[in-house]
């Protein structure tokens, strides 16, 4: 229990100092418009839409939060 409880925390605080820290928000930007390419690109090929930008990119913070709070950075050690 206190094992689960401190990976909690860890976590917790992994994902508030990624929150802070502006060129994430700079990163998701960039992630925002390559999928938007690509789902333009799509629909210029294929005339139908294939992919949603909302659920791509929601996808890719959501693997990017979870590598990033299975290596916590060293100063939060």
């Amino acid at each position: 229990m206190i094992v689960m409880t401190e990976l909690a925390d860890r976590g917790l605080q992994a994902l508030l100092q990624s929150l802070l820290h502006p060129f994430y928000y700079v990163g998701i930007l960039f992630i925002i418009l390559q999928y938007r390419r690509q789902i333009a690109f799509e629909r210029k090929l294929f005339s139908t839409k294939l992919h949603s930008l909302l659920s791509e990119t929601w996808r890719t913070v959501l693997w990017g939060w979870s590598g990033d709070s299975s290596h916590p950075p060293p100063w939060l050690s």
